[in-house]
């Protein structure tokens, strides 16, 4: 009798401490999730960080690229205020910290700096601290003008990044809590408490009550500690056929909404592609044109309008891509034909400032930050050209000399204030029967091979060069074939028109 109390007293010895599964299990559970959810925390911050990073140097060399051109007129004509207005609509940018404008002699002629309140102030003083800054000569008709050196401020990043950390670090603590709780619970719905009522009928059994049989009714890895082999293989075989069903109920939804994600990005695509003109033509001209989205939505444009007598081409790039770029694209495509339509005869100048305002409200509208060059030429009588507008250079392949001549945009990129009038003007040049036309966007120029080296504007006027005498397909093709070994990171258009009579 003593041996079978001394049994009894035994098996209701209940685990405390270290020793109890449930401790062991959640300080195992806190333990994982925590060190999963910061690992995960800090390879976040440090690929935002470098991401950031990245996009405050290609901002800062965009920006002072940009604004090199468009301070060449101002600076030819010793415009103060032309300098002044298109250096304080730069600095819109709110990541820009500062902005010098020197001349020819290296003396500043005008300064803008942000202040404590990150007001625009003026300053002639030398600057300190850790900034992102590029500086371009202005050069005009092989004549420097002066420089422009653009201070980029990482602050607006590292306030982004500081923000992002803290949301990161809620997030982690409540994604923690959360699933340690829901492991927690559900162990101890699932395991434990099934585990403690079989143990418990256990020791019943070794302190002699055999009248207890160990029961369990379920179908599952508890229950096999109940049943016979043969019961435990059937079990198994149950769950497993039931998980095959979920997986395949699971797959078949994610690959209906795969599809319908698929359908809705195609047909968007598809009315993109409609958009554009599928075979432009102009009298006494060839014409050979392509684009290739980065994304299955891209936001370069080009378009060849006939309308009332007039000939129009138009050429222009939506900073990014992707859906909301070709938004932007698609409404600047509609704006620029409902302009045609009602005043074929408009300048090109007009044209841009018109429907610059209507793209200004629609960005405005649609809450996002969003810019676009655009290049709109008219096409004249006996090879005559005229064009306004801010974009990439055109290039031209005169049949006489056999030389590329390069001619440059200036304006306003369209999209940036609401009225861009005073930074346009008319520009003309003349293609003589032979003379081939290569209009492009920087996605061509800017394509990096495998060493990073970009492809740039040099070796695409040596291409033009290269097979300027051929028709414009082989012209066009050449040019796509020689970028086969350039990364495509962003959309590229490439228009060439060559007049044949």
């Amino acid at each position: 009798m003593s041996d079978r109390n001394a049994i009894k007293e035994e098996a209701v010895w209940t685990p405390s401490g270290w020793n109890n599964i449930r401790v062991r299990l959640s300080l195992t559970l806190i333990t994982i999730a925590t060190l999963i959810f910061s690992g995960f925390s800090v390879y976040n911050y440090f690929t935002a960080k470098s991401e950031m990073e990245a996009d405050l140097s290609r901002l800062t060399n965009f920006l002072s690229r940009q604004l090199s051109k468009s301070l060449i007129l101002p600076m030819w004509d010793f415009s103060d205020r032309g300098i002044r207005e298109i250096a304080d609509s730069v600095m819109l940018e709110k990541q820009i910290f500062a902005i010098w404008v020197r001349d020819s002699d290296g003396y500043i002629i005008h300064a803008k700096i942000r202040g404590q309140e990150w007001n625009q102030t003026q300053i002639s003083e030398k600057l300190s601290g850790k900034y992102y800054v590029k500086t371009r000569m202005l050069l005009y008709a092989n004549k420097t003008l002066g420089s422009v050196e653009i201070w980029v401020s990482p602050e607006i990043m590292k306030q982004e990044l500081r923000k992002d950390t803290l949301h990161m670090f809620i997030s982690v603590v409540i994604l923690n809590i959360a699933l340690v709780s829901a492991l927690f619970i559900s162990l101890r719905q699932i395991v434990i408490l099934p585990v403690s009522r079989i143990a418990e009928s256990v020791r019943l059994i070794t302190s002699g009550d055999l009248d207890i049989s160990v029961s369990c009714e379920r179908n599952d890895e508890i229950g096999q500690l109940a049943a016979d082999v043969e019961f435990m293989r059937l079990a198994i075989r149950d769950l497993t056929h039931n998980l095959e069903t979920k997986v395949m109920e699971r797959t078949e939804q994610f690959q209906e909404a795969r599809d319908a994600l698929w359908g809705e990005m195609k047909l968007a695509k598809k009315i993109q592609t409609v958009l554009l003109p599928e075979n432009p033509r102009i009298a006494e001209y060839d014409i050979a044109a392509s684009i290739e989205p980065a994304e299955q939505i891209g936001g370069d444009y080009y378009d060849v309008i006939s309308v009332g007598g007039c000939q129009w081409i138009v050429v222009g790039d939506v900073s990014g891509h992707g859906i909301t770029a070709g938004l932007v694209m698609m409404m600047t495509q509609t704006a620029i034909h409902t302009m045609l339509h009602s005043n074929p005869h408009v300048s090109p100048p007009q044209l841009l400032t018109v429907m610059n305002r209507v793209i200004y409200e629609n960005i405005r509208r649609l809450g996002v930050s969003k810019h676009m060059t655009l290049l709109a030429l008219a096409v004249e009588k006996d090879g005559n050209f005229s064009f306004a507008g801010l974009h990439e250079d055109i290039l031209i392949w005169r049949l006489e000399s056999k030389k590329v001549e390069v001619i440059e945009t200036d304006g306003m990129w369209v999209g940036l204030e609401p009225d861009i009038s005073a930074h346009l003007s008319v520009n003309t040049f003349h293609l003589a029967p032979g003379d081939c036309m290569v209009l492009f966007t920087d996605g061509i120029t800017e394509a990096e091979d495998e060493d990073e080296n970009l492809f740039g504007n040099e070796q695409l006027a040596r291409t033009v060069e290269r097979f300027g005498n051929q028709p414009v397909s082989e012209i066009h093709e050449n040019i796509l074939c020689t970028l086969a070994g350039y990364e495509k990171q962003d959309d590229r258009t490439l228009f060439i028109m060559k007049r044949v009579a």
